[in-house]
């Protein structure tokens, strides 16, 4: 027995490392198929239920999950049809051939509930996908919905969409009790129908001799059928699993990259189109017979009014898009900077150079071209500064020349620039104008198609194609009148320096300060832009892992039991020891069948019934141990554990994100919460009833002989001691696991947000050597983790096989009876079967707990860092008037040593206007920042209609104020949820506003307009439309603005103007802007001249 012991446990450890082998190689196959497919093809061209990053990591979860048991799918039916040949043996065909009847009748049973199981794990997964899409909305667009005061709207939102997920689950958890329970039931029924069958057809008394090797028959029968049920839920979302990921990768896309013809020696770059339609497929065309033919270097001029079409003839034309009808051909290398810059996590260096090989001098001329020179000298580490949070440590106007600057770093034939220009102001223009646009220009060898409605740039311009009502009506051949363009730039300082000096009697002094660099606007300016709010501010990293790293790590796993209902784990552990003794009480019964069999009367048969009775009650004690477990404990404590992990997420100061990647925290959500959900309760709870199972072994095998301990408590120690020695390495593999898989989920999220730049640059291979490269390093971790879990099993397989030798040979040293022989070896031959899992799920726990550990750190991180924050509410009315006061307010970007203002005083009165100007990077908005609590003071107060903000809650004082970011937002939904996604408006109130601002007239929607969808693909003055109309909708008596005219053609933005004059007359604004001329038309508050005069004395 002990030879084949030891056989059978180098057989299956050596089984199990080939299956989970193959399974971490095909999770990487699946995950880089994934990521080709996201690579390869557009957002608008996906499947629109399904998140890349989820199929990356969930669904690729499940797959390795189940390969590993695979073999299980063949080997469970031939250890059942093994099983019922060795009682066949012991008991006669009759007794076999009626019990294989209840196994008939009860298929149907079975199939029904594993089909409805297969629906409900499909609905599960797009619930997941749902939950998972809008936290990554959230994340991504934090600080605005910050700004906005949204963080309680969207953290409803998310609660939400978890509800309906662990709705889902509670479903799945029902299906799955009554599985268990009617797999449970079968064995023990066909058990009682056996023997039943012995004692009335057969001659042959029930021994011991019989009854006990038949019911270890049984017994290795019920744990095939366990093994069924076990396996079963996990081969549903497997398949379903397999589904998601097969219909995306086969999913056929319409709009495919373009690919491009390269130039040959005798041939240039050309640009050509006849007759072309352009827009988006299955829609009218929005600009109609293009004719451009451009075979020479020229800078191309695109301009028209907002959402009129121009960065739709530049995908056309770059073939990012295909034409509806018509020709374009495309010749030559192409690079792309659009309206809304792409950033890569890496350095600012790497962002540039985007992989291409380095050249010094081009690079610093790249540099100085787009103006980057000064600002990359106050990042904290030059060039070589992370931009960790994917930009957010940058100003809009830096992401923007970054951008740009990648594009003339590559020397291409094409060069494309969708609005280069909205985000910078007059100083850092002209520069650009002249070194970029202008003869002898970065470009002069290039063909430029740039989308603008900057005059200079169109003064410098060769050709301007202008759109309007969908045509080009005027195509301009010009030479290029560059000193023209930088005197346009130059008039607006000298407008504004005309203005000033007839109000100098008005002038009064503010307070600058010492430490601001001398190109600044001293205490009004910051080094940030307002959607992107602690630059300065030293970003402390989220704690995602614990400082020690504990195997027990007892303390996550009193914070995830706390989390559930109180009564929770008193049902639960009801229901294991009614489960538990049932079991015992059923296998004392057949014992005591063998001694009645033999007497006359139906002392037999009442020992039959109250078998069957017990097994069946151990069947139901099992599925609504399952049911309770699943409602009172499991679901309580996921819900409340999302709920804090997204409370720190949005509460947290946005410096958090400055060095934490948006991977890292869709890692929590993805992989931490998925672990929570799926493993760690499973884990738990068959380690629950393994310990109930062994409690109730050894009592047994110990009742007959104490001395039995001598052995038991020493095997059981090297339990202990292996299991403990394993914990110590697996912790930290797990560990490098978790985060080797960060940067994976990173890729596949720029894949799917920036593939189209990663195209057009030519640099899909070297994205997916440096996607492969992080697979292979995942690979290389688990593979080691694969390794120790074998060296585990084949350990605990030959301690197991110890246990029953020594339990064998001291039952016949003790000469016990066939009776009781036949009672404690049934239990002695489960000690492995008990002892080996124990130890599994046991370990297994301690690693899930690593997720409760990192999610929890996360927590007590961004609560440690939101600990000053107050938590009163604003008052209903407030404020009434609008009236702002700084009384001597210094403040500094949390983590930073350096102050951003320093002992500012001022008052601006209700009704008033205060504009911010500056140099792009500068930053501009610390006042803005301040006044909306992003940025704490260090030093004095603020008020606002004299009640100090610093008493009131950011959230509640930004809720009181409207705000139009440079960068506004755009959620996933229809235009009624991103215009008011709190709700709280009607239909009525929200069309009077759209029809006010012009907001319907631009979108152009053939249906019912609140109900259209919108996405990322609105023009840049759509979305800005769309900010300001959800300013005026919020009818506040405060609007601070960032840029709301900078992405607007001319004739929109004087209809902004307008609509700023008409509908915002009454409110208090802080504007921060670049374009000088119309603040000066428009502002002559004494305030504004002092802010004019700062600006032109540090100028």
């Amino acid at each position: 027995m002990l030879l084949l012991r030891v056989i059978s446990a180098i057989c299956t450890s050596r089984v199990y490392f080939i299956n989970s082998f193959i399974s971490a190689q095909l999770r990487a196959s699946l995950t880089s198929l994934i990521y080709e497919k996201t690579l390869d093809t557009p957002a608008a061209s996906r499947p629109a239920d399904m998140v890349p990053a989820t199929l990356a990591e969930v669904d690729t979860q499940r797959l390795t999950e189940l390969l590993p048991l695979i073999h299980n799918v063949w080997a469970v039916p031939l250890l059942i049809v093994v099983s019922l040949l060795c009682i066949t043996r012991n008991i006669g065909v009759q007794g076999v051939f009626l019990a294989s009847l209840l196994m008939v009748v009860a298929y149907p049973l079975v199939h029904m509930v594993t089909v409805y199981l297969h629906k409900g794990m499909g609905r599960f997964m797009q619930s997941k996908d749902a939950r998972i899409r809008l936290i990554a909305e959230v994340v991504e667009k934090l600080t605005p919905i910050k700004l906005y005061g949204y963080e309680s709207a969207f953290q409803e939102k998310l609660d939400v969409a978890r509800v309906r997920e662990l709705n889902v689950m509670q479903s799945l958890a029902g299906q799955q009790a009554v599985l268990f329970a009617l797999l449970g039931a079968i064995p023990d029924t066909m058990t009682a129908i056996a023997f039943l069958a012995v004692y009335y057809f057969s001659s042959t008394p029930l021994s011991a001799d019989m009854i006990f090797p038949t019911l270890g028959y049984f017994i290795i029968l019920k744990m095939a059928m366990a093994t069924a049920s076990g396996i079963t839920p996990q081969i549903t979302g497997a398949v379903t699993s397999f589904r998601r990921i097969n219909d995306y990768i086969m999913s056929k896309s319409d709009n495919q990259l373009l690919r491009h013809c390269a130039p040959t020696k005798t041939q240039s770059p050309l640009v050509f189109a006849h007759e072309a339609d352009l827009g988006w497929p299955g829609k009218r065309a929005l600009v109609l017979g293009l004719d451009l033919d451009i075979s020479s270097p020229a800078i191309i001029a695109v301009t028209g009014a907002s959402s009129g079409g121009k960065t739709t003839v530049l995908h056309g034309l770059i073939g990012l898009d295909k034409p509806l009808a018509g020709d374009i051909l495309v010749r030559g290398t192409i690079a792309y900077a659009p309206q809304t810059p792409w950033l890569i996590n890496g350095t600012v260096r790497d962002n540039i150079v985007f992989f291409r090989p380095f050249k010094a001098e081009l690079y610093e001329a790249v540099l100085r071209a787009c103006a980057l020179v000064s600002d990359i000298a106050t990042f904290p580490e030059g060039d070589l500064t992370d931009l960790a949070g994917v930009g957010i440590t940058l100003s809009g106007g830096q992401r923007s020349r970054i951008s740009m600057a990648r594009a003339l770093y590559s020397e291409a034939d094409i060069v494309c620039l969708d609005d280069p220009l909205a985000a910078v102001d007059t100083r850092v223009k002209r520069q650009i104008v002249n070194s970029v646009f202008g003869p002898g220009g970065i470009l002069s060898r290039s063909i430029c198609l740039v989308a603008t409605n900057c005059e200079p740039v169109i003064q410098a311009a060769h050709r301007q194609l202008l759109i309007k009502d969908g045509r080009i009506t005027q195509i301009v051949s010009q030479e290029p009148q560059v000193s023209a363009a930088a005197d346009l730039l130059v008039g607006e300082d000298k407008a504004i320096s005309t203005v000033l000096t007839t109000e100098e009697s008005s002038i009064t002094e503010v307070e600058l300060s010492d430490h601001e660099p001398v190109n600044t606007v001293g205490a009004l300016v910051t080094r940030n832009s307002l959607n992107d709010a602690e630059a300065n501010a030293g970003g402390t990293k989220l704690a995602l892992a614990a400082a020690s790293p504990s195997p027990s790590n007892w303390h996550a796993l009193r914070v995830w039991l706390g989390m559930a209902k109180p009564t929770g784990w008193a049902v639960v552990a009801l229901l294991i020891v009614l489960s538990r003794a049932s079991s015992g009480y059923s296998t004392y019964a057949l014992k005591k069948l063998s001694i009645d069999s033999a007497k006359p009367g139906y002392a037999a048969l009442l020992d039959i019934g109250l078998f069957t009775i017990i097994g069946l009650l151990q069947a139901a004690f099992t599925g609504i141990y399952l049911i309770m477990t699943y409602y009172l404990c499991l679901l309580p404590a996921s819900r409340r554990i999302h709920l804090k992990l997204v409370k720190a997420i949005i509460n947290s100061p946005s410096s958090l994100f400055t060095t934490t990647t948006l991977g890292e925290i869709l890692g929590l959500f993805t992989n931490d919460l998925g672990v929570i959900d799926g493993t760690l309760a499973s884990n738990f709870l068959a380690m629950m009833m393994m310990a109930s199972n062994l409690a109730l072994t050894l009592v047994i095998l110990v009742i007959p002989s104490p001395a039995m301990l001598l052995f038991l408590v020493p095997l059981l120690f090297l339990y202990m001691r292996l299991q403990s020695k394993y914990l110590d390495t697996a912790c930290q593999l797990r560990r490098l696991n978790l985060s080797s898989r960060n940067p994976i989920i990173n890729t596949v999220q720029e894949a799917s947000t920036g593939n189209q730049i990663i195209q057009i640059h030519g640099q899909r291979n070297h994205f997916l050597k440096r996607h492969y490269d992080r697979v292979n390093d995942n690979l290389s971790v688990s593979i080691t983790a694969l390794s120790l879990d074998t060296w585990l099993l084949i350990r605990l397989d030959m301690i197991g096989a110890l246990v029953q030798v020594f339990t064998a040979a001291a039952l016949v040293w003790l000469r016990v009876d066939p009776a009781q022989l036949g009672f404690i070896m049934n239990y002695a031959m489960q000690v492995t079967s008990i002892l080996q899992p124990l130890v599994r799920y046991r370990t297994n726990l301690g690693l899930d707990l690593i997720s409760i550990d990192r999610i929890e750190n996360c927590c007590k991180s961004a609560q440690e860092s939101a600990t000053s924050l107050a938590t009163v509410k604003a008052p209903d009315l407030w404020p009434s008037r609008g009236e702002i006061s700084f009384k001597s307010v210094s403040a500094s970007y949390h983590g930073a040593n350096r102050l951003c203002l320093e002992n500012v005083d001022f008052t601006l009165g209700a009704g008033q206007s205060l504009a911010i100007v500056g140099r792009t990077g500068s930053g501009k908005s610390s006042l803005a920042l301040t006044l909306l609590g992003m940025v704490n003071p260090t030093e004095g107060r603020i008020e606002i209609d004299g009640l100090d903000t610093s008493l009131l809650s950011p959230e509640s004082l930004r809720s009181k104020i409207s705000v139009v970011p440079q960068s506004p937002p755009i959620f996933l939904g229809s235009l009624r949820e991103n215009l008011d996604p709190e709700g709280t408006f009607d239909d009525a109130k929200i069309r009077k506003v759209i029809e006010r601002s012009g907001l319907g007239h631009m979108l152009q929607s053939e249906g019912d307009v609140l109900d259209l969808e919108v996405n990322d693909n609105l023009s840049g003055g759509q979305v800005q439309l769309i900010a300001i109309t959800r300013a005026l909708l919020l009818e506040r008596k405060i609007l601070v603005m960032d840029e709301a005219t900078a992405a607007l053609d001319q004739g929109s933005g004087a209809a902004v103007q307008h609509l700023l004059q008409t509908e915002f007359s009454d409110c208090t604004v802080l504007a921060i802007t670049h374009r000088l001329q119309q603040v000066v038309c428009r502002h002559t508050t004494p305030l504004y001249q002092v802010i004019y005069r700062m600006l032109l004395m540090k100028l």
